[in-house]
């Protein structure tokens, strides 16, 4: 192990600490990719054993056929948005020393 109180030790000391700020930028970015991913909304093909639960008559009670008409609309609305790219995230200001 090197002495830290050398040029060597100086250079690989600052070394590390170049690479810990880079592993913290990119900690950061990788963070806000998956917080974006998040607000995409599921893309996949419809559950072929959900849609034929869903083609069975629903009981007659009222509230349970009001409770479905909502869950059909609101995904019927998700189905509708688009999926947006979200920017490129600038990466945090470097710190100084």
């Amino acid at each position: 192990m090197a002495d830290l109180d050398t040029p060597l030790g100086d250079a690989m000391a600052h070394a590390l600490q170049k690479l810990a700020d880079q592993l913290l930028i990119i900690h950061i970015q990788v963070e806000r990719i998956s917080l974006s991913l998040l607000d995409l909304p599921d893309l996949r093909p419809p559950n072929p054993e959900m849609t034929r639960a869903a083609s069975r008559p629903m009981p007659s009670d009222p509230e349970l056929l009001r409770l479905g008409q909502l869950l059909s609309d609101e995904h019927a609305a998700r189905a509708r948005v688009t999926p947006t790219v979200p920017s490129s995230p600038s990466p945090p200001p470097r710190r100084h020393r």
